[in-house]
C-alpha cells in the first residue's frame, strides 16, 4: 500500500485518501470501484493528471483521521500538488466518481 503520507504527490498526478473500516457496509462498496477506476490507466482528471489511490484503515490510523477530520465514512478526500482541495462522503456509484475527478 502507498504511503499516507501526502506530500509525495507530483503536479502529475492527483492522490485520493480513502478513509475506510474493514467492517464498514458502504466502505465495502466504495472499495472495489475506486481500485477499478484508480487502477485504469486512461482515466485522468479534469486536468489531466493521473490518479493514486491510498486506503487507510482508520482502525489503524486514527491520527491520521483525526488530522483531516473524518467523521463519517467512507471519506474520500482528493490531493492536488499535495494539498487537500477536494473531498466526498458516502458510497457514490463509478457516475458520480467520474464527476468528482472531472472537477480535479
Amino acid at each position: 500500500m502507498p504511503s499516507a503520507d501526502t506530500r509525495h504527490c507530483s503536479v502529475y498526478i492527483c492522490s485520493l485518501l480513502h478513509f475506510r473500516f474493514s467492517w464498514c457496509g458502504p466502505c465495502k462498496v466504495i472499495s472495489p470501484v475506486l481500485r477499478k477506476l484508480t487502477g485504469d490507466p486512461s482515466l485522468k482528471t479534469g486536468s489531466g493528471r493521473s490518479v493514486d489511490l491510498v486506503t487507510v484503515d482508520i482502525e489503524k490510523h486514527t491520527e491520521l483521521a483525526q488530522q483531516y477530520r473524518v467523521s463519517s465514512l467512507p471519506t474520500v478526500i482528493a490531493f492536488r500538488d499535495g494539498l487537500p482541495v477536494d473531498h466526498f462522503i458516502g458510497a457514490l456509484g463509478v457516475d458520480a466518481i467520474k464527476k468528482f475527478l472531472q472537477r480535479l
